[in-house]
């Protein structure tokens, strides 16, 4: 009977050294409507400093966005009318390692690798509808859907002619390398396309084709899809790479709060949804917080 009691017991030590803690991030911040879905479970309503569960699918309504922090300090953001999923998550503070799998699913998206993934190269997967992209330390910028045609033929209006707008077309930005070996692996059917210079981009026309061949997008544009790809200054306030040229996001006066788009700049850019404008021009109307089921 003793025998039989401590094999119970370590069993459920090993059990318990199996399963991750489900809390695995917090959403720093939230712009207008976004729910967030623990399957099985019905969508709520996701504010600022609510918390992110292994599993959880986020999604965003128009003129939304969200930024999420990781446990080892690794951002991913999401546009308006965008979807992902935290499908995996194991941090270990201890060694300071952690490996995860992120599925973008719907519209623009931001990774920002932490340390952790820095030290750890290849343990980290974002996957996309065109296939799946694997970290070196480094910051990748996305579009999944019929805007990816869009930017891909603005990057070079010689570029795609031939294409047609699809849900599930997906260009693929490295848009900082992280340093020295950084990069991205882009896999799709056993193909991988390497990309390890900032800028470079890499466009498939829908779920199952063939890449088109890699091709530089200019520092403008880079800058304009990164900002679409996340709330307004989540990547400044997290000390997070800056778009690399065009005008500047929001100034230091700036703070998002939820169902806002946070206040203008040093430029005087008005403060969409509530946030006041700079010094030359005022700031917009109180943006809607939304009516939905309970806030996490």
């Amino acid at each position: 009977m003793r025998l039989k009691l401590v094999a119970l017991a370590f069993g459920g030590l090993l059990l318990g050294a199996d399963v991750p803690k489900a809390h695995v991030g917090t959403a720093i911040s939230v712009r207008n409507m976004a729910t967030i879905t623990t399957p099985p479970a019905a969508p709520s309503q996701l504010r600022v400093n609510g918390q992110v569960l292994r599993h959880d699918v986020i999604a965003t309504g128009a003129k939304s966005a969200v930024g999420v922090k990781l446990a080892d300090s690794t951002l991913f953001s999401i546009g308006a009318n965008a979807r992902v999923s935290v499908d995996d998550f194991v941090y270990d503070a201890d060694r300071s390692a952690s490996t995860m799998t992120i599925s973008f699913l719907k519209g623009a998206f931001r990774f920002v690798s932490g340390k952790p993934t820095h030290a750890n190269p290849g343990q980290t997967a974002i996957k996309t509808p065109a296939g799946t992209i694997g970290i070196r330390g480094t910051v990748v910028t996305g579009v999944i859907g019929p805007e990816a045609l869009d930017y891909y033929r603005q990057a070079d209006p010689s570029f795609g002619q031939q294409d047609q707008a699809d849900d599930t077309a997906t260009l693929i930005i490295l848009s900082d390398t992280g340093g020295e070996g950084g990069g991205i692996d882009v896999t799709t059917d056993g193909e991988v396309t390497a990309l390890r210079s900032a800028g470079q981009a890499i466009y498939f026309p829908r779920r199952g084709s063939p890449a088109r061949p890699p091709f530089l997008v200019s520092p403008a544009l880079r800058g304009r899809i990164e900002r679409g790809a996340e709330p307004r200054n989540f990547s400044r306030s997290q000390g997070a790479v800056q778009p690399p040229s065009g005008r500047q996001p929001a100034g230091p006066n700036s703070r998002n709060a939820p169902g806002n788009d946070g206040p203008g700049g040093r430029l005087g850019e008005p403060g969409r949804f509530g946030g006041p404008g700079g010094p030359d021009r005022p700031g917009g109307p109180g943006g809607p917080t939304g009516s939905a089921p309970p806030p996490r």
